[in-house]
């Protein structure tokens, strides 16, 4: 799938629910916290439909929040260790994890 496709299953996992919107907008709080820099939270942005840049604008909202982004998917990892219930080795969105060269 490439970066591209990775990005797009885990913002549209991220934007279908509501309380994993919430965590996500909690862990931007927390990074914010310890940076010094700002308060305030960004919406992931979803592509698709019939804009043009509407990939190009996700890509850049995501390279913001680059930093956010992988702390999250960490985050959801670390909870999933937790349980650790083999009926979930199916694919999940959420543990694409990305590289320093994505």
């Amino acid at each position: 799938m490439g970066v591209v496709g990775r990005l797009h299953n885990f913002v549209n996992a991220i934007c279908v629910s509501y309380k994993r919107r919430e965590a996500f907008n909690e862990v931007q709080q927390e990074v914010n916290n310890e940076l010094l820099y700002s308060f305030n939270t960004l919406e992931l942005r979803q592509d698709g439909g019939i804009r043009w840049n509407s990939v190009y604008l996700m890509l850049l909202r995501c390279l913001e929040l680059k930093p956010h982004i992988n702390r999250f998917i960490r985050h959801q990892q670390d909870l999933d260790d937790v349980e650790d219930d083999p009926k979930d080795a199916e694919f999940n969105a959420l543990h694409d994890r990305l590289s320093d060269d994505d």
